[in-house]
């Protein structure tokens, strides 16, 4: 098979089989290593950090120290960037790839905003 032929990219095509059902085939491309380490890094950094969110959610639920909460949202910011960066590729079949890379590269400010948090939960009494 010509390896030329296929999308640089997953998609999700439709297709009609000769006994005229409608089935549904996900094509699996290859994809670079940097891509693969892209969505790799970014799918723990989303579990991760949603990981911790929640248990930072229950602490705060236990001792309903401010802090904590702040803790939790500033996690919980990291775990949406690392959802966003992982759903970019994905997503390229029915979003255009500039509103994409708009939106991974804006997400950049969740880190912004996560970073924020911590020091405003470490300086609070």
């Amino acid at each position: 098979m010509d390896a030329n032929r296929f999308p640089r990219y997953p998609s999700i095509e439709l297709y009609r089989l000769p006994s005229t059902s409608l089935r549904l085939c996900i094509q699996i491309q290859r994809m670079p290593l940097a891509q693969l380490l892209e969505q790799y890094v970014s799918l723990g950094i989303f579990v991760l950090a949603a990981g911790l969110s929640v248990l930072s959610f229950l602490a705060w639920r236990r001792e309903r120290d401010r802090r904590m909460w702040i803790v939790t949202l500033g996690y919980g910011m990291f775990a949406v960037y690392g959802l966003i960066v992982f759903l970019e590729y994905p997503l390229l079949p029915y979003f255009p790839y500039t509103t994409l890379e708009l939106l991974e590269h804006g997400s950049a400010i969740l880190i912004l905003g996560g970073l924020l948090a911590f020091f405003v939960a470490l300086t609070r009494d």
